[in-house]
Order: C-alpha cells, then structure tokens, then sequence
C-alpha cells in the first residue's frame, strides 16, 4: 500500500498535525535540492540488530557484528519529535520480534497515528505474538522473507533457521488473517541469489499457496558499503542487469499474477546516473543506537552516519552539512565509495 493510500486513513485527531508538512512534501517532492523543506514521511526503524539466524548474505552473521536493542526511550523520542511522519517501517539488520519492546513500539505509533510495517524472518511468529498482532491497531503490513521453496536451499541460505516452523507460522497467520477478514497486507521477501535462482517459479507458488497477497523479489545483492561483503555477495549475484533470460523471468511473473496475487520484480533499486538514489530526500534508516543512516542499503552507522538523535533534534540531521554533502554526491553523481555497490552502471 503506498503512502498516498494511508493518507487517507490517518484518523482525523491526527489529521491537522501531519497536513502541513504532507503539503511541503507534494510542494517540493519533485524539486530535487540539498536542503529538504519537508520532513520525511516515513521512516525505517531498527529495533535490534540482533537476529536468531545467520543468514550466508547478511553482514549479522560477521563474527564481529555486534547485537544491540533500541532503548524504547530512544523511540518514544524519535517518534514524538515526528509527528508529520505517515509511516514507519520497523524492520533493520536484526529480527524485530527480538526487541522485548516491539509491541509497545507498534503502540507508540498507534498513539501518534502512524501506520506500521514490519519484516520479519517467520520464526517468532508464535500463536502469542500472533494474538498480539492482531490487538495492534497501527499493523497494515507483515513481509515475511522466503527465500527458497525447499527445506534444503532455504536453510543453506539462512542458517540456523526452521524451514518448517517458518512455513507453519505463515500457515497459521495467514488463516488467522483470513479468518477474522483483517485488514493487513501479508507480503513475501525473496532476494533472489545463484543458490536460490532454479527454484524461482517455485516459490512464486508456494507464496501463493501460503495466502500471501504479494512477492517481491529483489535482485541485486547489497554489500553493505563494506568491500568484503561486496566481494563475498558479489559471488552470489546472479547479475540481473546483464542476464540473457531476465524477460523470462519477467514472463513468468506475470502468469501468476491476478487480482488476489501480485508477484514483481523490484527494478527500482538498480540505480544509475539517470535513475539516482532517493533515499536521501524521502526515507532515512534509524539505527538501533539512534544514530540517523542515509539508507538501508548501508543499515550500519559505522559506514554512514548522519547524526545521533539522542544528543540532536532530527530537524537539525535532517538538513544538517552532513546530509547536505550526501545529497550533493548523489546530484552531481560523484558517489560516495559505499554507494558505488547500487550504482552498477
């Protein structure tokens, strides 16, 4: 559901603290400067960068990544100093189930009338936590990441995972959805890898069998703005832009698409001087430390951070030199070297 669509939801309590800076967005969306008059809409916030797998392309599974909470203080703050936003997207490095204080996170939006999405691995997706998403009044969408059809491939790919506790899960919520009819967009994640590409049109099936509204595939792997990772993933990227058979790729998509499932392939993100980054200007990553990140292609303050929202406003971040700077390198297509991964032109 795009922002558009929430819009015109937002209860009407809240209405008049979001349309001012709603007016600035649509005024100045499209004129592309260094310095932002509106304030991002939505957000994507970390809980935690800790996670029960270890998953082979994810930079949590370093030896040296370390797992931290965001201090449920560290949201309220950033919420209360946001009202204009619309949505936040409570996803990042880490399991968001992981966060004892996930619930009251979603709660914290509802009180200030934002919508949330989260991304989720399945594997916490317990009849409890289940109950508990369907009393959180905010939830308009739940992506689950599938990553393969077959027990085998998907635990070769995210380690230490369940393949079939996660497919239970899923069972179990998507019932429960469809069963008290409630309003929430179940959506499936797939990044689409060279161990994973022969099962492509299976998964599209089994993401439909599950009751899955949407699947999104995604096809390019991040490097997280750190040269090994980009080495290491770069062994697994099936290479999208130059592959001979994407229109068949393409074609197959469309067979399984109807009006109760919609598959896609996400192009949006392969970047290039003519179709730049946007990140900047619409959508920053929080991380679970609170310090402000260009995007969640990076997700990790060490490689790019902008500020600190416990010791700054984010009004001040969001138009600070630092983002300044960052936009110009994005404008003027003199990329920052931990940019250079998206931009495979």
């Amino acid at each position: 559901m795009r922002i558009r669509n929430l819009i015109f939801k937002i209860p009407l309590r809240f209405f008049f603290s979001k349309i001012p800076n709603l007016i600035m967005f649509y005024i100045f969306k499209n004129i592309i400067t260094n310095k932002v008059y509106y304030k991002p809409l939505t957000m994507d916030i970390e809980p935690t960068t800790g996670c029960n797998f270890r998953c082979t392309m994810c930079q949590v599974s370093s030896p040296n990544f370390k797992s931290r909470n965001m201090n449920i203080d560290t949201f309220k703050t950033l919420v209360k100093s946001n009202p204009q936003l619309i949505k936040v997207k409570l996803q990042g490095m880490g399991e968001p189930l992981v966060n004892k204080h996930f619930f009251e996170m979603i709660g914290i939006c509802y009180e200030n009338g934002i919508f949330v999405e989260t991304v989720t691995n399945g594997s916490l997706l317990t009849e409890d936590n289940i109950e508990k998403i369907f009393n959180a009044k905010s939830i308009y969408r739940i992506s689950i990441s599938i990553d393969a059809s077959t027990k085998e491939i998907f635990e070769k790919i995210r380690v230490k995972s369940n393949f079939n506790t996660v497919i239970e899960n899923i069972k179990n919520l998507s019932s429960r959805i469809k069963k008290e009819k409630k309003n929430i967009n179940l959506r499936a994640l797939c990044l689409v890898q060279k161990v994973n590409f022969h099962q492509f049109e299976n998964i599209i099936e089994l993401c439909k069998d599950l009751g899955f509204n949407e699947l999104e595939f995604q096809v390019q792997l991040t490097g997280w703005g750190k040269s090994d990772w980009e080495e290491k993933n770069s062994l697994s990227d099936i290479g999208y832009r130059d592959l001979h058979n994407k229109n068949y790729l393409r074609d197959i998509v469309k067979k399984y698409n109807n009006k109760f499932f919609k598959a896609s392939i996400v192009e949006s993100n392969l970047l290039s001087k003519n179709n730049k980054c946007s990140y900047p200007w619409h959508n920053p990553y929080i991380s679970a430390e609170g310090k402000v990140v260009t995007c969640c292609m990076i997700a990790d303050p060490k490689i790019n951070s902008m500020g600190d929202i416990n010791k700054d406003n984010f009004d001040k971040i969001w138009n600070s030199n630092e983002y300044l700077d960052f936009r110009e390198s994005i404008t003027n297509h003199k990329l920052k070297d931990f940019c250079k991964n998206c931009y495979k032109e």
